[in-house]
């Protein structure tokens, strides 16, 4: 099955992001209590991460084959690869300079160093490996596919 028109790809992510959504948080919830949101929150990444790259196997540009993309490939346009690319690596980039700022001037440095753990970590390699992968996919989609200007 490949999804090649944008509207069908919108009700497919919302559809998931609210229905899906809803049962995994309800799934984790009644799995770890209290106490357990960082353990819940790095499941629900990787289940999201896991999803997206399933859909990235469903979903195709218009014009583009249905045959089975390159494990690389995310997405059939350079130009959608490189934003999703900026997304995912903001996910990221984001709060890491908000901490490096704060470790910089000294502020709260104790309370950051006591609040962080490995779940932290874990949830930006994801973030790190999505933005990772849709920037080899614009990388790879545009020395594949120069883009020819021509001037009148």
């Amino acid at each position: 099955m490949r999804i090649y028109d944008p509207y069908a790809k919108c009700g497919v992510i919302l559809a998931g992001w609210f229905i899906g959504g809803l049962i995994l948080n309800m799934l984790l919830s009644t799995l770890f209590p209290d106490g357990a949101e960082d353990i819940s929150e790095f499941i629900y990444v990787t289940v999201v991460a896991v999803c997206i790259y399933g859909l990235t196997r469903i979903f195709r540009a218009e014009g583009e084959t249905p045959a089975p993309r390159p494990w690389w490939q995310m997405t059939g346009r350079p130009t959608a690869a490189f934003i999703l690319a900026l997304y995912f690596l903001a996910g990221f980039l984001v709060p890491a300079a908000v901490f490096i700022g704060l470790l910089l001037t000294g502020s709260l440095l104790n309370s950051l160093l006591s609040n962080f753990n490995g779940w932290n970590l874990a949830k930006a390699v994801i973030y790190i490996a999505l933005g990772a992968l849709y920037y080899f996919t614009w990388w790879k989609l545009r020395k594949n596919n120069p883009r020819v200007e021509t001037h009148s």
